[in-house]
């Protein structure tokens, strides 16, 4: 549903030719593709506040440097790759809240007619973060939370406090619910 969407919201011609194009040089099992990627992983950050032992950047061995990405090589990025992607998704090894830029980061990929998504675990969140998740041109929004007990859910988001989670998640429904908002999607 979701890539379906993207693909009808978010189309042009030349989105359209190289998605067909890829896809082709995948099913011939094409070596040497001439299509560009139509659905990017961007990570805004590969830092976390939690320790999964199932994620590189929880178990302390992501085998790169910890860092947030600056936001002109994001959009540098975003430039090159928008006029055959589809959608970009602000998350893989980090929590995207942790970085600053991450609003700026929706807003220039929604700009650029590409479908923002994001995944959060909704521990770390500054003051104003609801608000701007709420109001922002995010179209998706994955929560991880994986348990409906404490002691479950720390069993894997280590460190993480369900209860914060919960009511952040309530806070952005209600927020999302009063501005008459479908998006973010939840």
């Amino acid at each position: 549903m979701k890539h379906l969407k993207s693909l009808l919201v978010h189309s042009t011609s030349k989105k359209l030719w190289n998605l067909l194009l890829v896809e082709m040089e995948w099913l011939l099992r094409r070596q040497v593709v001439r299509g560009h990627p139509y659905i990017l992983f961007i990570d805004p950050t590969n830092v976390c506040n939690l320790r999964c032992p199932l994620c590189p950047t929880g178990t302390g061995d992501p085998g790169r440097r910890a860092g947030m990405l600056k936001y002109e090589c994001f959009t540098q990025i975003i430039d090159r790759f928008a006029p055959y992607a589809y959608e970009v998704n602000l998350y893989n090894w980090g929590e995207p809240l942790l970085n600053k830029d991450i609003f700026k980061m929706i807003e220039y990929t929604h700009d650029k007619n590409l479908m923002p998504g994001m995944s959060t675990n909704l521990n770390t969140v500054r003051e104003t973060d609801i608000d701007n998740l709420a109001r922002s041109s995010l179209e998706y929004l994955t929560v991880s939370l994986d348990g409906v007990t404490q002691e479950t859910y720390v069993h894997y988001r280590r460190q993480g406090d369900l209860q914060l989670v919960m009511d952040n998640l309530r806070k952005l429904l209600e927020l999302r619910r009063q501005l008459k908002r479908t998006t973010p999607f939840v």
